[in-house]
């Protein structure tokens, strides 16, 4: 199925921003493949729709970072899970990595003048976990914050079963700990490097013990609208599935749909396959993992001022 066309793409943010839609992030596959990103970002903004862009950043540089900030991108989100070779051997693609890296440092440099944010983001899985302080260390160095993404079990994403290898188990969880400790180290020296509350951090392994963690409902199904790039509706949830497609109806006509309604139901109740997918923002609405964060600062400062 064919990518949707321009026009097509502007009707799209239409209907969102009649639907009261007030944010749209651009991501993929790589957003910037497409040649009239920058066409689809200025209506949106030209709209008053917030605008955030996630890339890898190959294709990034000086002229259309710039071009993109006078679009009226306010968010940038660099995906980088590993450094120089590393990087590339992730990504499968060779002699990037330089790009990527200046690319980051231009950010870096813009959002000291620009009304921007840019974000660090790392996918926490067995490839990469080993490469997490270094990628911390090249944060720190641009002075740029890390979010930290866990990698998503959801079907619709990955067939883990042929992919073991990605999956971080009982063998990986010392060496998860580490890290754990390592992001709390820095989160207390620096709070603004690590973007994760400490609630987040601490929820690492119970994930990967059971993606699903049922006991924490779903807050973020709620509150955004899934559209890939051949216009099918995914609602607020890759993993249950399509609802539609905005060739044939209005978003609108699907989103009040009995169907979409039921699902969107059980998408808060955590009635489905279980992914990471907005996990921190789950955990800020969720009470109990408020006050653990709160206890988890109160402790690591006690034990801070003990040393």
């Amino acid at each position: 199925m064919e990518e949707l066309p321009t026009e097509k793409w502007k009707n799209v943010i239409l209907q969102l921003k009649d639907l009261g839609i007030n944010e749209i992030n651009f991501t993929g596959g790589e957003p910037l493949l497409r040649n009239d990103l920058s066409e689809l970002i200025g209506y949106a903004t030209s709209l008053g729709i917030v605008c955030g862009i996630t890339t890898n950043g190959s294709l990034l540089n000086k002229e259309n970072i710039n071009g993109l900030i006078d679009k009226g991108v306010k968010v940038f989100t660099l995906s980088i899970d590993a450094l120089n070779e590393e990087y590339e051997k992730i990504r499968g693609v060779e002699n990037v990595f330089k790009n990527v890296g200046e690319a980051a440092r231009i950010l870096s440099g813009l959002k000291k003048t620009k009304p921007i944010n840019v974000n660090i983001s790392f996918v926490l899985m067995k490839k990469t976990i080993k490469y997490l302080p270094e990628v911390l260390s090249f944060c720190k160095k641009i002075d740029l914050p890390l979010v930290i993404c866990l990698l998503d079990k959801s079907p619709y994403l990955f067939d883990l079963k042929s992919q073991k290898e990605l999956w971080i188990n009982e063998e990986d969880y010392i060496e998860l700990e580490k890290i754990q400790e390592l992001l709390f180290k820095e989160k207390r020296a620096k709070g603004n490097l690590v973007y994760n509350s400490y609630s987040d951090i601490d929820y690492f392994k119970g994930y990967f013990k059971d993606p699903i963690q049922k006991t924490i409902p779903c807050a973020v199904s709620q509150t955004r609208i899934f559209i890939d790039s051949q216009g099918d509706v995914f609602g607020g949830c890759w993993s249950l599935g399509k609802f539609g497609n905005v060739k044939e109806n209005k978003i609108s006509d699907i989103i009040s749909s009995l169907r979409y309604q039921e699902l969107h139901k059980k998408m808060f109740f955590k009635e489905c396959p279980g992914c990471s997918c907005g996990y921190s923002i789950n955990l800020r609405y969720f009470l109990p993992a408020l006050i653990k964060n709160c206890f988890l600062y109160l402790s690591l400062e006690n034990k801070r001022r003990l040393k």
